[in-house]
């Protein structure tokens, strides 16, 4: 099995050797730290250090003043950078992309030639090539959801344009599927692996049902409410855990629902203390996220957290502005959606690695001079790759993206200490572990190791190894082993 090498130095006390002449060599300050208080005499290591993060260091011997390297108690912790890919339009301005699975396909829709109307769109692997979904015989549709088998699921109108059916495209190379109604407008929201598919639709008398179709083949079968007019079902997991909102009977007001399956009676997950609550999405481990809403006394919108369906809901962090949510999430915890900047200010596409992290606006991880503002974030996938909608080039139109983890390689961002441990972070793929070895001879070994089996989840990993502090002759370095 062929492994991969990510040598981490920290340099503890050095033994004593003949001084050598010194040379200069810029270290960051992130490798290694700024230096602070040592003591014990000039040591010298002979020939050059190879640190990825750092670059190849070489020249001559290298010469360290000191006994113990001391590093600062936090820094900044860099985040993994994107390639952005702008997704193709259906001939026309402007396009959204809703979801990703984890091979990487995309759907969302595109206005068609005219710019007048729009059709579901498949993007495959990233590409920039879109292909029309179809309609019915009406002139719009849209795909919000699909599943790792391209299974899609959606909207489409029928004839005159006034009522949409929920619908399914049994892959991307055939039309839509009707799902049928229940006698107004349907949507068909998510399907899972399984092929279960959640939604929603309005009655006759302008009431909205949740709706749950246990298959492509399937009438569709109403999700039990909490007595009021309208819910909704945005979500299924694999387990066939199901969320959206409802409200409550003689008010508008909508809740946070969970359905623990397509039987059961809807759970209220809270509000946060305000009006109204939704949960957006669910992982295959049973977090949610979603928003809360305030439209009394002072407006505002908040991304929110529920660790599993019997947890209270937590506010995760925002760009710091008054209006934010929390659309998407894959199965390590990482959460997409946007957030404002400034009180009303426009929207941008944000990242929280995991629920307690601050919230990352997208724009600042793409290469300089990209032409995009990321809006919206929708939907992120198990490699970490992203899509949502945004601008570029200065115009107006909303054109999908899909970003893509723009470094594929082993790779340390920075390095803090905490107390008696070093906390290392490093990029990671997901399917791939690694293992922290340790030895006190950086040349001639060997090398121990102190943990094994450190998951990548497509972003950063944090790992805490020990500092030893020894005596003049102890010494300590480090590396990370990418196992498979």
């Amino acid at each position: 099995m062929k492994s991969s090498i990510l040598p981490l130095v920290l340099l503890g006390a050095l033994a004593a050797v003949p001084s050598l002449p010194a040379q200069t060599f810029n270290i960051p300050w992130h490798t290694i730290g700024p230096g602070g208080p040592s003591a014990g005499g000039v040591f010298a290591v002979s020939g050059g250090v190879d640190q990825s993060d750092a670059g190849q260091m070489s020249g001559g011997d290298l010469t360290l003043a000191g006994g113990f390297w001391v590093f600062p108690a936090a820094q900044p912790v860099a985040t993994v950078e994107y390639t952005v890919v702008e997704l193709g339009p259906l001939d026309g301005a402007a396009s959204v992309a809703s979801a990703v699975n984890n091979s990487g396909q995309i759907v969302g829709y595109a206005n068609t030639t005219s710019n007048t109307f729009y059709h579901a769109a498949f993007w495959s692997n990233g590409g920039n090539t879109s292909l029309d979904q179809g309609s019915f015989d009406g002139d719009n549709a849209a795909a919000v959801g699909l599943n790792n088998s391209n299974q899609i699921v959606g909207y489409a109108y029928l004839a005159g344009n006034t009522v949409s059916h929920a619908a399914v495209w049994a892959n991307h190379d055939g039309g839509p599927i009707d799902l049928g109604s229940l006698g107004g407008s349907s949507v068909a929201s998510s399907v899972n692996n399984s092929g279960q598919i959640v939604g929603y639709s309005a009655t006759p008398t302008n009431w909205q049902r949740a709706l749950f179709w246990p298959n492509a083949n399937s009438p569709a079968l109403p999700l039990g409410s909490f007595g009021g007019l309208y819910d909704e079902a945005f979500a299924i997991n694999d387990s066939g855990q199901i969320v959206g909102d409802a409200s409550a009977a003689g008010t508008g007001s909508r809740r946070a629902a969970l359905w623990n399956n397509s039987s059961s009676a809807p759970r209220d997950l809270g509000t946060l203390g305000l009006e109204q609550s939704t949960a957006w999405a669910i992982n295959k481990s049973g977090q949610i996220v979603g928003a809360a809403a305030q439209y009394t006394v002072s407006f505002q919108v908040l991304p929110i957290f529920w660790a599993n369906g019997s947890s209270a809901p937590v506010p995760l962090a925002t760009l710091g502005g008054n209006v934010g949510a929390a659309l998407g999430l894959n199965s390590s915890g990482r959460i997409v959606g946007y957030s404002t900047a400034t009180v009303n200010g426009p929207s941008h596409a944000v990242l929280w690695d995991n629920s307690a992290s601050p919230a990352t606006d997208l724009n600042t991880l793409l290469p300089a001079n990209s032409g995009w503002v990321l809006q919206s974030a929708k939907a992120i996938n198990d490699s970490g790759e992203i899509v949502g909608y945004g601008t570029v080039g200065g115009g107006p139109e909303q054109h999908a993206f899909a970003l893509i983890p723009a470094s594929s390689t082993l790779r340390i961002t920075s390095v803090t200490s905490a107390g008696s441990v070093l906390q290392i972070h490093f990029t990671s793929l997901p399917g791939h572990t690694y293992n922290i070895l340790s030895t006190s001879d950086l040349f001639s070994g060997p090398w121990s190791t102190l943990q094994t089996g450190v998951s990548g989840t497509g972003g950063l990993v944090q790992v805490q190894v020990p500092i030893i502090r020894g005596t003049a002759s102890s010494r300590q370095f480090f590396r990370i082993q990418q196992a498979q």
